[in-house]
């Protein structure tokens, strides 16, 4: 097939860096343009990344001029979609991912702007791409659109969960969810080097809790007369902290389930070595196995395993059931940067090639 052409908005950011790493000879996309703000336009790429961090990035995009983000009129007519990880305040960021629509290209933001907008998907692939996908008509008919629209990326940390929940949600009904989520530096777009109260220490983390509560039922909920409904009877409690490791995002999760006995450790054990929504697929980014299930005993850690499958797995281990509580036990792990940003949305794109709603302009 033709590489479809796509663009990479944020390009020298963190997200920036790691979106151009996944998309270096990927074989449906090609990098035509990189951009960012006006302080690093007209200056050759390789010269705004350290040379120790240009590690996987082809050649030809490095040697791309970075162009301003806000030349809409002149990036739209060299891409058909682009990736958008800026670093604004929101009501830039959704003037300008909108402006980019209504020029006919395709959004996939990693953005928090618009994921509680009714008619804009919010999107990990296994769980509700194929159908909260079909919201874009309706959303094109707002943005007054034929091919133009956006699709966004949930929080990175609650990624580390849902995956594992929506497999669940296949053999039992979950009354209650609470996670703890310890949450990389990388989160934050810094190195750990750079983040002197981190060394020896831990952070709690406000307003990222609420992220992984609301985020979820979005992502369960379900299109009901043109608009996306959350999934309400979904009841998570979350705790979330800033932790002394580079990269990985880790939560450990209990939930109360109605099943009454300890064969549901047994049950998800074997759900997990099959579930793979996306399979028939056959998506270039899409990790297999998609959850990676590590042993009854055996805790997923940051260093050992966030670059999994090169970061696209959902890992988890330690599950445990307690038949009194009815409480399953379970520690999941992300690589945040990948899987949880530029990763999840690089698959998200695909996902929107093979179904029709990326093509050449």
């Amino acid at each position: 097939m033709k590489k479809l052409r796509c663009g990479v908005l944020g390009a020298t950011g963190m997200v920036g860096r790691e979106f151009l790493k996944l998309l270096s000879s990927h074989p449906w996309i090609e990098v035509t343009v990189v951009a960012a703000s006006s302080r690093s336009a007209g200056q050759k790429l390789k010269y705004l990344i350290d040379i120790d961090r240009q590690a996987r990035i082809d050649r030809d995009i490095l040697d791309l001029t970075v162009q301003d983000v806000f030349e809409i009129e002149d990036i739209s007519s060299k891409v058909d979609f682009v990736f958008c990880a800026v670093n604004m305040d929101k009501a830039e960021i959704i003037a300008l991912e909108e402006a980019y629509a209504k020029k006919e290209v395709v959004v996939v933001s990693n953005n928090s702007a618009m994921r509680f907008f009714d008619d804009v998907p919010m999107i990990v692939p296994e769980i509700n791409g194929v159908e909260h996908l079909k919201i874009l008509d309706v959303q094109k008919q707002r943005l007054g659109t034929q091919n133009g629209c956006i699709v966004v990326k949930p929080n990175c940390a609650a990624q580390a969960y849902m995956a594992i929940l929506h497999s669940l949600m296949d053999n039992v009904y979950i009354e209650q969810v609470n996670v703890s989520l310890m949450q990389a530096i990388s989160g934050s777009g810094k190195y750990l080097d750079e983040v002197a109260e981190i060394q020896g220490n831990i952070l709690p983390l406000p307003g990222e809790a609420e992220k992984s509560i609301t985020e979820p039922k979005k992502i369960f909920g379900e299109i009901i007369d043109g608009k996306i409904v959350s999934y309400d009877n979904l009841n998570i409690s979350a705790t979330s902290y800033r932790v002394p490791v580079q990269d990985g995002h880790l939560a450990n999760v209990f939930i109360k389930t109605t099943i009454g006995n300890s064969n549901i450790v047994r049950d998800m054990q074997l759900h997990f070595d099959y579930y793979n929504p996306l399979e028939k697929y056959d998506l270039p980014s899409s990790p297999n196995p998609v959850i990676n299930y590590l042993g009854d005993d055996e805790y997923p850690n940051p260093l050992k395993d966030a670059n999994n499958q090169g970061g696209m797995e959902f890992t988890c281990g330690a599950m445990k059931f307690d038949e009194n509580t009815g409480i399953l036990q379970i520690t999941g792990l992300i690589h945040n940067l990948v899987r949880g940003a530029a990763g999840g949305a690089v698959l998200t794109a695909e996902l929107m090639i093979k179904l029709g709603y990326i093509s050449p302009k």
